[in-house]
């Protein structure tokens, strides 16, 4: 899945209160067609809604509170009152789980207990989305508590707020944490992830403000293999590691007129196969940090040749919609949480993103200590994380051939963009990729920060940047095996180099790499 495609994909979701993409978003293969065929068993896959009891009605049930504890309220990015329909009766189990985390810290000692509040408690903007940004300078007019917090989705396409970590930072709304990572507990919270999730809310200063729920903004690209195809045509998956293995077995499905590997055309990361990020549209090496025209790179040229070949030879689909049993595989970007992302074939770069979605300690808050107490144990402890990620079985899920599948009535906290604790170190349910652990150490090893990151540029140069960019975009198609009105890679490579000259590249490149120096020694 492309990273747009993911995305809009996200954004819809959160929008209609699901938890995750659609069971079949992310899987191809073995992992799409192992569903049984009965109806009445593919509705277990998707929520399983049999366990004896209705839904629960969450506005009778009671959260504990402890007179002799702090309490601390986590403003949540779940607004799970767009969850339930007539056609849809799901609902979030969100006072049980509650409950439960709070039985576990009462018993194991904390002097602490939690509220987790659902940014749709509040009513203030009855039948629209609102970020949380909104509900949490709402709480602070209204002098509400709020100690710990999540900056929410960036929704700047639908009429909210985009980058929403670096609006907290610039409000003064998030407390910087490096003391508190001095701690056993922050130690044990840092040590954690890798350095490059916090580099990502890492400000000017050097101070973090936050966690993000977002670990793979680096993205690898994976050769994300289909089973069933690969079983049907003999295909030894360890064996495969690079485009190149996977050609005798791609001309297998030519011969039979089927297309075995899918690029999709809303993947916007085909530059990391020649070892390039980007910066504002232009392409940096990687390897010796500097800008340069990616047309005229060797390995580049390599990579744009062994795709052609492959188009010309019948191999490649830029079609998502194609069957998931017509091809043998695609290239996609990690997505560790989410699919088996083992086989990388690139290294993936931090760039300039917004950030989105990041969890950190209220400036507000009277708590402070406290609350990164609560916040380091929900990302390092298992069994809490758990509780949330998972809830009772029996209750929250139910194991069916060893796979946890949710109770559309009684959902556990299972996003791994939104859940209150760390879904990494969660038990997987059906959702999840059943090897995210493993998974996600690959990608932080493989995954490196741009040697752009952070610069900013004259106004002029980002004008000039500009010109080049929009060139690089209608020539993107090259990575994919899309050559427009050319005949030819040659012809379009031609056609490409003879418009960026026009566009100034050469001066851009020299201006941006000047820039960069100066920067880079600062």
């Amino acid at each position: 899945m492309g990273k747009k495609e993911y995305l809009a994909c996200l954004i819809s979701l959160v929008m209609l209160g699901l938890t995750a993409c659609s069971d079949n978003a992310n899987k191809t293969g073995s992992e799409v067609s192992s569903g049984t065929s009965s109806a009445e068993e593919k509705d277990y896959g998707y929520g399983f809604d049999k366990f004896g009891f209705s839904r629960f009605d969450v506005e009778t049930a009671e959260s504990l509170t402890y007179e002799n504890k702090t309490k601390i309220v986590y403003l949540t990015n779940y607004d799970t009152t767009f969850t339930t329909t007539d056609d849809d009766p799901r609902i979030y189990d969100e006072i049980y789980i509650e409950n439960t985390v709070n039985e576990y810290l009462d018993k194991n000692g904390y002097d602490f207990y939690v509220d987790f509040v659902m940014n749709g408690e509040f009513d203030f903007k009855t039948g629209e989305l609102y970020p949380n940004m909104d509900v949490y300078e709402s709480m602070l007019k209204n002098n509400e508590q709020v100690d710990i917090v999540n900056t929410g989705l960036g929704m700047s396409a639908l009429g909210g707020y985009g980058d929403t970590f670096n609006l907290f930072v610039e409000r003064g709304y998030l407390e910087p944490l490096n003391d508190y990572f001095q701690t056993d507990s922050g130690k044990a919270f840092y040590d954690g992830f890798d350095g490059i999730v916090w580099k990502q809310t890492t400000c000017a200063d050097g101070m973090i403000y936050g966690k993000t729920t977002d670990y793979t903004l680096a993205q690898p690209l994976v050769l994300l293999l289909n089973g069933d195809v690969c079983n049907e045509y003999g295909v030894n998956t360890d064996d495969i590691q690079s485009l190149e293995d996977l050609e005798p077995y791609l001309q297998s499905l030519a011969d039979e007129g089927k297309r075995g590997l899918l690029l999709d055309s809303t993947c916007e990361l085909y530059y990391e196969m020649a070892g390039f990020c980007r910066y504002k549209g232009v392409y940096i090496n990687a390897e010796t940090g500097l800008a340069e025209n990616i047309f005229e790179n060797e390995k580049a040229l390599k990579y744009l040749k062994t795709v052609y070949e492959y188009s010309q030879n019948g191999y490649i689909s830029n079609n998502v919609d194609i069957a998931n049993d017509a091809y043998i595989c695609s290239l996609s970007p990690a997505m560790p949480l989410y699919y088996d992302s083992s086989k990388i074939v690139s290294s993936g770069y931090l760039q300039q993103e917004e950030l989105n979605g990041v969890v950190g300690i209220s400036s507000s808050s009277k708590n402070k200590e406290t609350a990164f107490e609560l916040l380091a144990l929900l990302n390092t402890d298992e069994e809490l994380a758990n509780i949330i990620y998972n809830g009772a079985e029996g209750r929250n899920y139910a194991v069916k051939d060893g796979e946890k599948y949710p109770n559309k009535n009684a959902l556990p906290f299972y996003d791994v963009a939104a859940t209150m604790t760390n879904s990494i170190i969660a038990e997987s349910n059906s959702q999840d990729n059943q090897s995210k652990r493993e998974n996600i150490a690959i990608c932080w090893e493989h995954s490196e920060v741009s040697p752009f990151y952070g610069l900013e540029v004259s106004d002029d140069l980002a004008e000039k940047l500009e010109k080049t960019a929009a060139v690089y975009d209608d020539f993107y198609g090259l990575f994919y095996g899309d050559y427009g009105e050319y005949q030819s890679l040659d012809e379009a490579l031609f056609a490409a180099n003879e418009q960026l000259k026009a566009a100034g590249i050469d001066e851009v490149l020299n201006e941006l790499n000047e820039q960069h120096g100066k920067f880079d020694k600062e």
